[in-house]
């Protein structure tokens, strides 16, 4: 869950350290078709390449421990930013079919 930022000049700090790339904290959430996790710890990251990898590293693992659920899934990563701004989504999609 976000920090909750009490006062305008928390909230003007934390959105000039978002805009600095300085060392900020990201909420990764988790969505597939039987489940939803919203991230309540976050994680530091130094930039938005940084929360795109990690974001589909995220993805990959989803797959590789939901492989037998069936034949058609869609996995997503939500990333928020401290202010709870989603600023980064990212999906992967996996359909079989036999021939």
């Amino acid at each position: 869950m976000p920090i909750a930022l009490s006062g305008k000049a928390e909230y003007k700090q934390a959105k000039t350290w978002i805009m600095r790339g300085v060392m900020a904290l990201y909420f990764f959430d988790t969505i597939s078709v039987n489940l939803h996790v919203q991230d309540d710890y976050g994680i530091e990251c130094g930039s938005l390449c940084e929360v795109k990898k990690l974001a589909q590293r995220a993805l990959c693992e989803m797959a590789i421990h939901n492989l037998n659920d069936g034949d058609h899934q869609t996995f997503t990563v939500q990333v928020r930013d401290l202010l709870g701004s989603e600023i980064y989504t990212s999906n992967l999609k996996i359909a079989e079919q036999y021939k």
